[in-house]
């Protein structure tokens, strides 16, 4: 009798090791990085704040969009006279940066760094750069502050 109750408490010991062994211990719960939560934010056409853009040009900022990809951004609307769009980098951070604007006018040129903020509640951008004139002694033609909300 005595070795029928350790044979059963073996058992029970056996049962509860084999049982607590197969429990689900790796997590198969994707983490988005930093760069994947700006990238995502990123996607889709962003509508130009037209109160708070170019506010030292002519342009008529009511109407332009800008299209985001992964990669690039496409303008449309009244600035495509001056500047039609870009590329930049995000690294695993969610950095921002390499970035470049493809102007129009062969006479200008990009005076300086170009960058692309994103906010911290990633419903807004700010697009910044600034152009001479590639031939002449004109120190600037100005600075451009597009501002864009998330649609």
């Amino acid at each position: 009798m005595k070795s029928m109750k350790q044979l059963l408490a073996f058992a029970v010991v056996a049962m509860m090791i084999a049982v607590s062994s197969c429990k689900k211990d790796d997590d198969n719960t994707v983490t988005e990085t930093e760069r994947d939560l700006v990238l995502t934010a990123l996607q889709g056409t962003w509508t130009v704040d037209a109160s708070s853009s170019f506010a030292n040009t002519e342009i008529d900022a009511s109407g332009v969009t800008a299209t985001f990809t992964e990669t690039g951004f496409q303008l449309t609307g009244n600035i495509e006279s001056y500047a039609t769009g870009g590329t930049y980098t995000v690294a695993e951070d969610g950095s921002i940066s390499d970035v470049t604007v493809n102007l129009v006018p062969e006479n200008l040129e990009i005076n300086g760094t170009s960058t692309v903020t994103l906010s911290a509640a990633k419903d807004q951008l700010t697009v910044n750069f600034a152009t001479v004139q590639s031939d002449s002694r004109v120190g600037g033609l100005g600075e451009f502050n597009i501002i864009l909300n998330a649609n």
